[in-house]
């Protein structure tokens, strides 16, 4: 599955779909999380400025992987 089908199909199922610019930057980033994500207990603490996608993209990494995602 691509990123852009995996983001097409969030956006379907999804009740606030997500209009993301998929540059080669951000799919890096998106392939780390996802890395992370699929590891026995992974998790990890995303660090960055305001407006720059870690929410939208681990969104999309924990739907590609196949795993429920919550906001505290």
């Amino acid at each position: 599955m691509t990123v852009n089908t995996a983001l097409n199909n969030y956006n379907l199922v999804s009740d606030r779909p997500m209009n993301l610019v998929l540059f080669n930057y951000a799919l890096q980033h998106i392939l780390i999380i996802l890395r992370v994500l699929r590891q026995p207990k992974g998790h990890g603490l995303l660090v960055g400025m305001g407006g720059s996608g870690r929410k939208s993209f681990t969104y999309l990494a924990a739907f590609i992987a196949d795993l429920a995602s919550f906001s505290l």
